[in-house]
């Protein structure tokens, strides 16, 4: 196992430990399922020789050197001092296709991205920020026959190359790219989508954001859905939406270091 994947186990298995008693009492089956065969790598062969083709395009991908046009609409432009009209419009720089590989959830949070969607039996899925779809591929193919996901990436250029990363890894599934800003799109996300069953936020990564796309996002869900936060340690304000959220959220919040996640009543 790569070093990488060796840190993202260590860091989970002492979250996972150490999660509330009330926490894990609270918790559905089918998640703590998710949970522990994530940590102990427990796979069948259909998961193993899946993931082995999603990691085969991931190393491709981080290969690639060839430059595409990148916006960003979230904290990365607001770190480097842009105001917020020019953010709201997507700040345009050239970044090479290996750069933004890098981004991508690593193989073992992929991993428990598909177990959860498989064991729930999640159909109507979404996930804000497609990126080069990685993570999108791991959610697709844990869809039913009769699941469909919904992938929402801000930037053309990059929605393009994710598109043929789904074409190529999940041809037997449905899933739509939309492109466009967050707040422009997931409007019309929720309507096609609802209620649904899961959703994965990965994107933006400003705590006012964040805690606004989970208002949005409530009324739409289905009951006992599921919700998974990424980087809610990216700075401390995505950690104060995290903890906002979990502190107001009607559900079992469990936090897994940088991802958290929330099981609806």
């Amino acid at each position: 196992m790569p070093l990488g994947q060796k840190f993202d186990t260590l860091k989970f298995a002492w979250r996972f430990f150490w999660l509330p008693k009330a926490a894990v009492a609270d918790c559905n089956s089918q998640i703590m399922r998710a949970l522990s065969e994530t940590l102990w790598n427990v796979a069948s062969p259909r998961e193993i020789a899946r993931a082995s083709t999603i990691e085969q395009h991931r190393s491709a991908l981080a290969q690639n050197q060839r430059e595409v046009e990148f916006l960003d609409f979230g904290a990365g432009a607001r770190a480097e001092g842009y105001p917020s009209q020019d953010i709201d419009a997507g700040v345009g720089s050239k970044r090479r296709i290996s750069e933004i590989t890098l981004a991508s959830k690593s193989p073992f949070w992929g991993r428990l991205l598909y177990k959860i969607v498989r064991l729930t039996g999640a159909r109507n899925c979404v996930e804000m920020g497609t990126s080069l779809a990685i993570s999108a591929s791991y959610i697709a193919s844990a869809l039913p026959r009769d699941g469909k996901l919904i992938t929402m990436e801000g930037a053309p250029a990059v929605a393009d190359i994710a598109a043929d990363t789904l074409r190529t890894l999940v041809p037997d599934r449905e899933v739509e790219i939309c492109v466009g800003p967050f707040q422009d799109t997931l409007g019309d996300v929720l309507e096609k989508m609802a209620p649904i069953d899961f959703v994965f936020i990965d994107g933006h990564h400003e705590q006012a954001a964040t805690e606004g796309y989970c208002r949005q996002l409530l009324p739409h869900m289905q009951r006992r859905g599921v919700m998974v936060f990424d980087d809610i340690r990216w700075s401390p304000q995505m950690l104060l939406a995290w903890k906002n959220i979990s502190n107001s959220i009607a559900g079992t919040c469990l936090d897994l270091g940088s991802v958290g996640i929330v099981l609806l009543a």
